[in-house]
């Protein structure tokens, strides 16, 4: 016979008295919620309240059709841009999850597109690989390659972000942190390995993962560049990050298997220098596997999975996770 629970306590198993007495109470509970409108009395349309809050939402956003080892990831007018890495080109998703590709000038050939952000125009910037070498292009909405722009060349490009002056920052993993082709942090050396990776910006501030030293840099407008001070949980070989409308930022953890097996998603609420991380998604709650790429939009983060040999399940797509949960 199925019982009742309150609170996650089954009425069969408390005293018949205590049974009574708790099942009364409930009910005048739910029957003053029930009249109550929120506002101290005074009529209005009836509410019930729920016991338990409702579960935050998860869910396979865009699955395999394009997709192929999706990297980082940027939003414009809330279609989703994916750095598509495995199929050598950039995939739109709308907000419905339909994909389509990004139409590139005729002829453009490139491959191992990582990193992707826009300026404040609207124009798309796309770090790859181009006859044998990585660079940077600027393309318009409709894919035409500026040709004015000069197309930086990097040694080991991944990230890239414009602030809200267009200066463009860039992660070079084999020498550093390069802004408008100078480099501003790393050893400059080519085959130092610095493993930067994602870079996100906000009020004036860049910030930069280093997977190898599992830290968050921290670049201001005069190019001096901090440390910020975690406490709490550990990032984990952290890649692609975003901020919310609040100011936290989110960073996607590849994790420290090899296989990405255990994938994570870390939200640090910072204050000045200083970051509080805790867990937001984990790679079993969230279905997150060799995760790279993060972006943010109405409310919702989204993470991109790459190859995945322990879950196949999970490989190329976009998993959708709920910020908040009301």
């Amino acid at each position: 016979m199925k019982t009742k629970a309150y609170y996650g306590l089954r009425l069969s198993d408390i005293h018949p008295l205590a049974h009574k007495i708790l099942k009364s109470i409930a009910g005048l509970w739910f029957f003053t919620s029930l009249l109550s409108c929120g506002g101290g009395g005074g009529g209005g349309t009836p509410q019930a309240m729920s016991l338990l809050p409702r579960e935050r939402i998860i869910e396979s956003f865009s699955t395999r059709m394009y997709i192929n080892e999706p990297k980082l990831m940027a939003f414009k007018n809330h279609v989703l841009y994916v750095a598509n890495s495995g199929g050598n080109n950039v995939v739109k998703i709308d907000t419905s999850g339909q994909q389509s590709l990004f139409n590139f000038d005729a002829g453009l050939s490139f491959s191992n597109p990582i990193g992707l952000s826009f300026n404040t125009s609207g124009e798309l910037y796309v770090s790859f690989v181009l006859a044998g070498s990585a660079t940077i292009r600027r393309f318009t909405s409709s894919g035409h390659q500026v040709p004015t722009f000069r197309a930086y060349s990097t040694t080991g490009h991944y990230g890239i972000v414009l602030d809200a002056n267009n200066s463009l920052y860039q992660v070079d993993t084999t020498n550093g942190l390069i802004k408008d082709g100078v480099l501003i942090y790393g050893a400059g050396n080519a085959g130092y390995a610095t493993g930067f990776a994602g870079v996100a910006q906000r009020n004036s501030l860049v910030y930069v993962t280093n997977q190898s030293t599992n830290e968050i840099k921290v670049i201001d407008a005069s190019n001096q560049v901090t440390t910020l001070q975690l406490s709490g949980k550990t990032l984990s070989r952290p890649h692609g990050l975003a901020f919310d409308t609040e100011g936290n930022l989110f960073v996607v953890n590849y994790g420290s298997q090899s296989d990405g097996s255990i994938s994570s998603v870390s939200k640090l609420v910072i204050t000045g220098q200083t970051a509080v991380v805790t867990e937001f998604a984990s790679a079993d709650s969230a279905g997150l596997c060799a995760s790279v790429g993060a972006a943010i939009d109405d409310g919702f983060i989204y993470v991109s999975n790459g190859n995945c040999s322990l879950y196949p399940t999970r490989s190329n797509r976009i998993q959708r996770i709920e910020l908040k949960v009301n």
